[in-house]
């Protein structure tokens, strides 16, 4: 019986060492950069944060949902500089949010987002994600290298 246990205590600080090895692994294949990934997040809250105003409030007309009307965590807009426009159209509700370019914030949004196909980085008046490439044209001009998204709302109150 005690060779048993021996044992069971033998496998278990072998499978143990097993998983801290595969963490040192995985954070060699994905590397982060902690105000990357900050910044990627705070992106993410922002853009959930505008759309679920809109999402509150179906019969929103066009313009801008200013900051100080959003539910967010302190500390998002001071890692990304943010911008958004509402367009209520018969189609549908379009929602542009965006935040200001800085090298590799794009990848740490997509690292974030798990390759979400709704964001994308401008051009000035186009946008493109990494996984598909042009989407097409942007419905407002953003400025070119900022990190974009662009969703539409349809249905009850998402349509004039």
């Amino acid at each position: 019986m005690p060779a048993f246990v021996f044992l069971g205590l033998v496998l278990i600080v072998l499978f143990r060492a097993e998983m801290a090895s595969d963490r040192t692994v995985y954070k060699g294949l994905f590397p982060q950069a902690p105000n990357l990934a900050g910044a990627g997040y705070a992106f993410l809250a922002y853009k959930n944060a505008v759309q679920t105003y809109v999402s509150s409030h179906p019969g929103l007309g066009s313009g801008a949902i200013p900051v100080s009307a959003l539910t967010l965590d302190a500390g998002v807009t001071t890692q990304i500089i943010p911008g958004n426009t509402i367009i209520a159209a018969s189609s549908g509700t379009t929602i542009v949010t965006w935040a200001s370019a800085q090298p590799g914030l794009i990848d740490g949004v997509m690292q974030a987002s798990q390759g979400d196909h709704a964001i994308g980085t401008s051009s000035g008046t186009r946008w493109s994600t990494p996984s598909l490439g042009d989407m097409g044209p942007l419905p407002i001009a953003v400025p070119a290298g900022d990190v974009v998204s662009v969703v539409i709302f349809t249905g009850t109150g998402y349509s004039q």
